[in-house]
């Protein structure tokens, strides 16, 4: 929701998608198909009755999903964290209306197949919601505190009510105080 990448800090603006998110996924007919077809489903049955969707496309999609091994990350982003035990990463883009336009995720190949699905909606929400990690919500795919997000098998429900209080409620550019007015009056409303 607001652009808060762990390596950039928070903006205090909300970023977010305006429209499809068209998704071309490397490997969407292979041996992970079946497990990014799942995973886009949790995100479209939660994004229901908002303008914004997940579209599987063959070529030219906005988001590029690679699951392939962590040693070949390298060849799409020449400064990611080396540590091999990260399972996932993604990283987005935006323009100046606070609109993103294009991201990338990887998942970690060589991961058990739940661990990869888990990993798949943990990334997929950083890039859905523009949300970064956070500590306070257990019950959340982005937690990162002791209870671990990979535990997770999906959307958590605070997850589906924030991704429809985002798209149906604020508006690019919104800010911290447009957040809290439009929570106060429409928080409960996006379950």
């Amino acid at each position: 929701m607001f652009d808060s990448h762990w390596y950039k800090g928070p903006t205090g603006v909300v970023w977010r998608w305006d429209g499809v998110i068209r998704i071309q996924a490397f490997d969407q007919y292979g041996a992970n198909g079946a497990l990014i077809s799942r995973a886009f489903d949790a995100f479209n049955s939660a994004l229901a009755d908002t303008p914004v969707r997940l579209e599987l496309v063959p070529v030219d999609g906005a988001v590029g999903l690679s699951i392939i091994e962590r040693e070949r990350w390298s060849e799409f982003a020449e400064d990611l964290d080396p540590d091999p035990n990260i399972w996932g990463w993604a990283w987005t883009y935006g323009d100046e209306e606070y609109t993103l336009y294009g991201d990338y995720i990887l998942v970690n190949s060589k991961r058990r197949e739940s661990e990869r699905y888990n990993t798949l909606i943990h990334e997929l929400f950083h890039i859905v919601a523009g949300a970064n990690h956070a500590s306070q919500r257990y019950d959340s795919i982005i937690n990162q505190s002791d209870h671990s997000w990979y535990e997770f098998d999906d959307l958590g429900a605070i997850d589906r009510q924030l991704l429809r209080f985002l798209y149906l409620y604020l508006e690019p550019g919104d800010t911290l105080e447009d957040v809290k007015t439009l929570y106060d009056a429409y928080w409960r409303d996006a379950a």
